[in-house]
């Protein structure tokens, strides 16, 4: 999710509704991410209320890192599926996710 986020990187909101969890734990999430030197948070210039999260270049190389196992993990889940099921899939999850 951060690392599609561009330079300018998430505020802790944004991170929350991707995840769809409560927001202390994010905070707490957030906190151990940038105490293992994967995330760093910058105050917005512009809106001093805002904290922006990017990736560090630590953090870049084990997301990268992971990727091809994420894409086999989703083939051995997903892999036998149509893509109209799939696209049904997406729908319900995309559902389930706006009324979480």
């Amino acid at each position: 999710m951060l690392r599609g986020a561009g330079v300018s990187g998430l505020c802790r909101n944004e991170v929350r509704d991707r995840l769809i969890t409560r927001m202390p734990d994010v905070s707490r999430l957030l906190d151990r991410m940038e105490a293992a030197g994967l995330i760093e948070r910058v105050r917005d210039t512009e809106d001093r209320r805002l904290v922006n999260t990017t990736l560090t270049p630590h953090g870049r190389t084990l997301v990268d890192s992971l990727d091809a196992a994420v894409d086999q993990e989703h083939q051995r889940q997903l892999g036998h599926l149509t893509e109209a099921q799939l696209q049904t899939l997406i729908e319900l999850l995309s559902l389930a996710r706006a009324h979480g």
